[in-house]
């Protein structure tokens, strides 16, 4: 994954090995807070609470992952979307 973010972002190697070692790193909690969630909603709002819990997981995930695909190399890693200069209704 930095070999990715190095080779098509043309970022430094520090900042590619910073990003890829995030995916690894949301791993460690992503899950166990998945799990609390739920557990937690279950507890108060029986199975709809699991599902609502699944809902918001999804619907973030989407979202992060729009703001992901916003990404290119014309600007740093950590800005997404287009730039008003960059918006090719501006004439």
């Amino acid at each position: 994954l930095a070999t990715h973010f190095r080779v098509y972002f043309e970022m430094e190697s520090g900042s590619a090995s910073v990003l890829a070692g995030c995916f690894g790193l949301m791993n460690l909690f992503a899950r166990s807070l998945g799990g609390i969630a739920s557990d937690a909603l279950f507890a108060r709002f029986a199975f709809p609470g699991r599902l609502w819990a699944q809902f918001l997981s999804l619907f973030c995930e989407a979202v992060f992952l729009f703001a992901f695909a916003n990404i290119d190399n014309t600007q740093p890693w950590y800005i997404t979307g287009d730039q008003p200069s960059d918006n090719i209704y501006n004439t």
